[in-house]
């Protein structure tokens, strides 16, 4: 199991649409409150508003392995007139992307999708750490 750690602007958010800012997979839950507690508390743009978090396990396909340095993820979505990511659709990990390659096509049938990718995350790294700007 990891634990994925997304940063939420509410006041950005609306309708069916979420401002959200995926941060990193992490081994531990307490790994990813902890990143959680620190980029609230000083990373531009995640400080200067009132943003919540959310953590969400991530199983991995497959036999367990504690030792995972990267794991591979498929995302689908639609967007609204305002260019806004809706209709997210988000798999499981992989620890191969041979193995994401294979779910994506199982994916892709399964849901109608205007785009699609393959994310690759490093464990326990921050992929988001230089905050944000409002308009």
């Amino acid at each position: 199991m990891l634990y994925q750690l997304t940063i939420i602007d509410p006041e950005l958010s609306h309708d069916s649409y979420e401002e959200a800012f995926s941060i990193g997979l992490y081994p531990s839950r307490e790994e990813a409150e902890a990143v959680a507690a620190e980029m609230l508390a000083h990373v531009p743009g995640f400080c200067d508003y009132p943003c919540t978090y959310r953590i969400t396990e991530k199983e991995v396909s497959g036999p367990a392995c504690k030792e995972l340095q990267e794991v591979f993820l498929i995302l689908g979505w639609n967007t609204n007139r305002d260019l806004d990511e809706i209709d997210l659709v988000e798999s499981c990990c992989f620890p191969s992307l041979t193995q994401a390659n294979a779910a994506l096509a199982e994916l892709q049938a399964q849901y109608r999708r205007s785009a699609w990718t393959i994310q690759r995350w490093t464990v326990g790294k921050a992929d988001w750490s230089e905050g944000f700007v409002r308009d």
